[in-house]
């Protein structure tokens, strides 16, 4: 089961922040969540605010996916987390192989890949030159793209995932 982690957004100015934080602390002790309380007021926390597309307050984002707008419930918090531990599959929309390719190659073709895409889809590359694991999902997540998965999938390939901005 993967480690379960609760970022819960709020504002000192939020009447209602206070009893979403008492409820989320509550569950995050009982179950041994790591929780980070965000306050949207500052800059870290406005930055942070606009990756997840945060509109309002209390907002609690588990695992960086699934959200409750408002004061949680004990209920509400325990259905989703069970939803965000349960492993996802992905299937990607394009597929590339670039084995054999070497830096800055493989960041070339990943990114030729990716702007065949639509916005949401998701690039699956498969990869050899040990360099391009690190620095190909540094240079997509520096454009703004997510890196869903890097995996090595046997001795000398790795697999990684992007989904499109």
């Amino acid at each position: 089961m993967r480690l379960a982690r609760f970022e819960l957004f709020y504002s000192p100015l939020c009447p209602t922040c206070p009893a979403a934080k008492e409820v989320v602390r509550e569950v995050a002790e009982e179950e041994g969540i790591e929780l980070e309380e965000i306050n949207i007021m500052s800059p870290e926390g406005e930055n942070r605010a606009k990756k997840y597309e945060i509109r309002g307050i209390p907002h609690l984002v588990i695992n960086g996916a699934c959200h409750i707008l408002g004061i949680p419930t004990k209920e509400a918090i325990a259905g989703l987390l069970r939803e965000a531990q349960k492993p996802k599959e992905i299937k990607p929309d394009r597929f590339i192989n670039i084995k054999g390719e070497v830096c800055p190659y493989t960041y070339v073709k990943s990114k030729l890949a990716l702007e065949e895409i639509e916005p949401g889809e998701v690039l699956e590359i498969i990869l050899d030159h040990k360099p391009a694991v690190e620095n190909v999902p540094r240079s997509m997540e520096n454009e703004g793209h997510k890196v869903l998965e890097v995996t090595q999938i046997n001795a000398t390939d790795y697999q990684i995932l992007v989904k499109k901005k």
